[in-house]
């Protein structure tokens, strides 16, 4: 592990025979180094993937064009001997799975979305995803409404697949391996305070369930950008941005920030609002 210890243990499993060993680098250290190499390496001719292995303490660039990313990156190989260049044998042309609630860059995917014919996953808007990649498949930034707004939310970004065909489910990641189907939208203006909802984020990586205690409060994030939000009884971490939040079969809202044992969630009903044309994805 890289730190936090047994509370961190224990949102992963309460077997206590799992054995845990201190893991080389702090994975925030792997993660900043995969976020700087992911635009120099998307400059390059072919497919990649930049994967973090946290158990070897690793950052490994998976591509096929391996000796031009060695001649590219040769100044950061020389810098960071835990920075790795894997050549690929086959294109990355698989079909892959996406679903909602899982790792998205710097922040989490929070539903599968689609705007006319094409398909993608949305996050929050002030999450630094111009280029990331989920489940194999490299994303780029389609629309983004992310400035300060009274009336409706603009805290959305819609990304879509810079390549291939994949499918994407009307599925939620709800725990690491349990899922639930999205089958419709719920306006959060008419859920009564006290109603309980939950979110399952990225880094958390755990289920938490609060129940709201405020409706369109204004909120401002550390960039200076205000909008309204929702707030609800949980604790989140950094990462969660952009999760999904949730009832049962339904979507309330995504994820957007934190204050000690209070979390903000945007309304899902703000979404064509801010994003006019991009609905979520409710039907496989």
């Amino acid at each position: 592990m890289t730190g936090g210890g047994q509370g961190l243990l224990r949102q992963i499993t309460d077997d206590p025979l799992y054995v845990v060993r201190k893991a080389d680098r702090p994975i925030n250290q792997l993660r900043q180094l995969a976020k700087r190499m992911e635009p120099r390496v998307a400059s390059l001719e072919g497919s990649y993937a930049i994967e973090v292995n946290v158990f070897d303490g690793v950052v490994e660039i998976k591509t096929e064009n391996e000796a031009g990313a060695r001649e590219l990156l040769s100044t950061e190989l020389g810098q960071y001997d835990y920075l790795r260049i894997v050549q690929l044998e086959e294109p990355i042309t698989a079909r892959a799975t996406v679903r909602g609630g899982s790792l998205q860059g710097d922040c989490t995917a929070g539903y599968t979305a689609k705007k006319g014919t094409i398909e993608g996953i949305i996050t929050a808007g002030h999450c630094d995803n111009t280029s990331t990649n989920q489940s194999g498949v490299a994303f780029r930034n389609s629309v983004e409404a992310y400035a300060s707004n009274d009336a409706f939310a603009k805290e959305w970004q819609f990304m879509v697949p810079s390549s291939g065909t994949h499918t994407f489910e009307n599925v939620i990641y709800r725990g690491s391996s349990t899922t639930m189907s999205i089958t419709q939208i719920y306006d959060a203006d008419n859920l009564p305070i006290g109603t309980t909802v939950c979110t399952y984020g990225s880094e958390t990586k755990v289920q938490l369930c609060g129940k709201t205690t405020t409706k369109r409060v204004k909120v401002r994030d550390n960039f200076g950008v205000e909008y309204p939000a929702f707030g609800y009884a949980v604790s989140t971490l950094s990462g969660d941005s952009g999760a999904p939040v949730y009832g049962n079969l339904t979507a309330y809202g995504m994820h957007t920030a934190s204050t000690g044992s209070t979390g903000y969630f945007v309304d899902i009903g703000d979404l064509p609002l801010a994003m006019p044309g991009v609905s979520i994805k409710t039907a496989p």
